[in-house]
């Protein structure tokens, strides 16, 4: 066999072979191709962060970015903390595990670590959060695990290498009664609180903004924010002490500014805080942890982490901090604001996305919802998918492998900057109306939240914004989910023995009243359990109220049309119909009737779409018989002066309490359709949403 003579040249230069356009010949050849339409209308994108993102970005809108000779692990670090990315230190896979019992929890955590769950993620239930105990509030066992007693926390970490794996506590309003009990664990089991990492934080003013209310006085909480810091630095050196979680923002509708924004706010109020109470910013810093909520839209929860690393370096800096105190440490999460519970596998979709934005952002750790978290408690199944997700971006796709992947990226890095500016705008507004505590206070961050959101719900229910399975490609022969629910109060009567028993066994302790740690923890060696140490600590304190974040699903409108449609179903024997008057061959009204189908399916209607009519009058006849309630005229602009009044004439002459609609919205022919008897229109710029609750409510579907 011959070999090749076609030999592939050593080198070659693309730009000596191929003309470089330029900008504006792109330009050019983009306008003839919009055939007339407006450009800046048309291709740029308008974000509900304010920011305008253009269809292509050159190295031109690169000029006047600061930041970019920096390189990993270099401040102001928005190419990571670390010179080596993933490399030198992989990221935590911590998924959180919210089962109310202990004993639960530690069953799910060990089968997890055992498969490739690489730190623990400890969600405590609402009434430790609150520094109750399970029998002393209703809220025992709700999102998270009861820990009120040392023992609660010795079954909760059963068999789990302290030494060894990285453990977070998320503790709510107050970290040190549950640090004293992580160390009087320790010292019960021999352990050297040293050599434990991770983080046992508080963070009161999440709290606040998501429930409303804080059971002591923001001094106090600051007060014991710090006295836990104190002891951390030289008790328990690898262990962080103050969250600043804004995941609630993003779940009530917040943007990657506002969420930017108030992480910042947060931080520096807390950095106040502290350095008030004695602590130096090069101490408390790196004890600070960020959780940052993941969204849909992929590029710009990259660039909210980079920007977040610049921004907190930034401010760190400004209060005299050094290099090392000014790497942040990020928290992922995927968000629950754009979950569904139609068509959930659909949602494993989407925390795939949000957690590679995540990955290619740099947090140092991540959780990845289960698929039907916003459905019912998870299980093995749903956990293993969210934490293969984790997995499956290293080991397969080796994202672990790689420096910082996104930097360079003109877009990317042209976006970076503009949320960090909009971020540090928005966040100096803050600081001059008083700081995060009293912007709380004020409902700055909860309006702000809340008009975004406002903003989401309209272009959803005008599907300008897409939940698919909720609001388009509606799956109408999917078996819904079992919710299989926990009894939390046979749960918290459980709880309520258990504590009974624990007191009248323990060593009667006044509580830990003193604020220094060696006497909490050996008041939890002798049985205080975390009610008792909070009101030991807290006695004369009061608490605070705010109004609190609306966190919602943007879909759970939509839903509720869905499920009243099939309670409708169930108690009438079928769904509300709605037919389809396809008039004309296939290519005049299949588009129509396609978009009409799926535009009724969203609410759960039964969708009536027979083949074309070739008369009126057969149409009328198979829309009478079909009982429907609701008649879609689908055909082309073009037919319709002429179809509208002689079919709705006809139909309603026949059914006079049927609602018609058109497929369609000719403009010139609007009132003069209406007139004929036309109902409403169905088109591409309808709100959805209300269309679809007006008739339902109209037939009876809705009350």
């Amino acid at each position: 066999m011959e070999p090749n003579k076609n030999k592939f040249p050593k080198s070659i230069n693309l730009l000596d072979d191929f003309d470089l356009p330029s900008y504006e010949e792109w330009r050019q050849a983009v306008e003839k191709l919009l055939k007339g339409a407006p450009y800046d209308k048309i291709m740029p994108t308008k974000t509900y962060e304010g920011i305008t993102l253009e269809p292509m970005y050159r190295k031109e809108d690169m000029a006047g970015i600061d930041y970019l000779q920096a390189k990993p692990g270099e401040a102001p670090y928005v190419r990571g903390t670390r010179p080596l990315g993933y490399l030198q230190k992989n990221r935590e896979i911590a998924q959180e595990i919210r089962y109310p019992a202990a004993q639960e929890f530690n069953r799910a955590l060990l089968a997890d670590l055992r498969a490739g769950q690489t730190a623990v993620n400890l969600i405590v239930d609402k009434a430790t959060k609150a520094g109750q105990d399970s029998d002393e509030s209703s809220d025992a066992g709700q999102n998270g695990v009861a820990i009120s007693t040392l023992e609660d926390l010795e079954i909760a970490l059963k068999n789990v290498d302290l030494q060894n794996i990285p453990l977070h506590i998320s503790c709510g309003v107050s970290s040190l009664g549950l640090s004293a009990m992580l160390a009087a664990l320790c010292k019960k089991n021999g352990l050297d609180m040293q050599q434990v990492q991770g983080s046992v934080s508080a963070d009161p003013l999440a709290e606040l903004a998501e429930t409303g209310k804080l059971p002591i006085s923001f001094s106090a909480a600051m007060n014991d924010l710090a006295n836990a810091t104190k002891w951390a630095l030289s008790n328990a050196q690898n262990i962080a002490t103050c969250g600043v979680d804004v995941a609630a923002y993003l779940n009530a509708g917040a943007s990657a500014v506002q969420e930017l924004a108030f992480a910042m706010a947060t931080g520096v109020q807390y950095l106040r805080e502290m350095t008030t109470r004695g602590l130096a910013v090069d101490d408390v810093a790196p004890k600070m942890c960020f959780t940052f909520a993941l969204g849909s839209n992929f590029f710009m929860e990259v660039s909210k982490l980079r920007a977040a690393r610049l921004l907190w370096s930034q401010v760190v800096a400004a209060f005299g901090g050094g290099e090392e105190a000014q790497k942040i440490v990020i928290h992922a999460k995927t968000g629950s604001l754009n979950k569904t519970i139609y068509d959930p596998y659909v949602n494993m979709l989407r925390t795939t996305t949000e957690a590679f934005s995540g990955v290619l952002g740099g947090v140092d750790s991540m959780h990845v919802g289960p698929f039907d978290e916003v459905i019912r408690p998870a299980d093995d199944f749903s956990r293993r998918i969210a934490r293969n997700t984790q997995i499956i971006l290293d080991k397969e796709s080796h994202f672990d492998r790689v420096v910082d992947p996104a930097g360079g990226s003109w877009y990317i890095e042209n976006l970076t900057n503009e949320l960090a500016g909009k971020a540090w705008e928005l966040f100096q507004k803050i600081e001059a109306d008083g700081g995060m505590f009293a912007a709380l206070e004020k409902n700055v961050p909860q309006s702000e939240t809340a008009a975004t959101a406002a903003a989401r719900w309209n272009n959803l229910a005008m599907r300008k914004d897409k939940s698919v399975g909720t609001n388009v490609y509606a799956n109408m022969t999917e078996e819904k989910l079992q919710k299989r629910p926990i009894d939390l109060k046979k749960f918290s009567a459980g709880r309520s023995k258990y504590l009974s028993d624990w007191r009248k066994k323990s060593v009667s302790v006044a509580g830990g009243s003193s604020e220094k740690m060696a006497e909490l923890i050996e008041a939890v060696l002798s049985g205080a359990t975390i009610g008792s140490l909070s009101r030991a600590r807290h006695e004369k304190s009061s608490g605070i109220s705010i109004l609190p974040l609306e966190i919602h699903r943007t879909a759970e409108p939509f839903e509720k049309l869905r499920l009243a449609m099939e309670k409708y179903k169930t108690k009438s024997g079928a769904a509300l119909k709605v037919f389809l008057a396809n008039m004309g061959p296939v290519a005049q009204h299949k588009a129509r009737a396609d978009f009409s189908a799926g535009f009724f399916q969203i609410a759960g209607f039964e969708v009536i779409s027979p083949a074309g009519f070739s008369s009126t009058e057969e149409a009328v006849a198979a829309a009478v018989e079909s009982q429907a309630a609701i008649v879609v005229l689908c055909s082309t602009d073009k037919s319709y002066p002429e179809l509208v009044p002689d079919f709705v004439g006809k139909l309603k002459e026949t059914r006079s309490d049927v609602t018609v609609l058109l497929a369609g919205y000719p403009n010139e022919f609007i009132e003069k359709f209406k007139e004929s008897g036309i109902d409403d229109f169905v088109h591409i710029r309808a709100n959805a949403y209300e269309i679809l609750s007006g008739l339902m409510k109209k037939l009876g579907g809705t009350k």
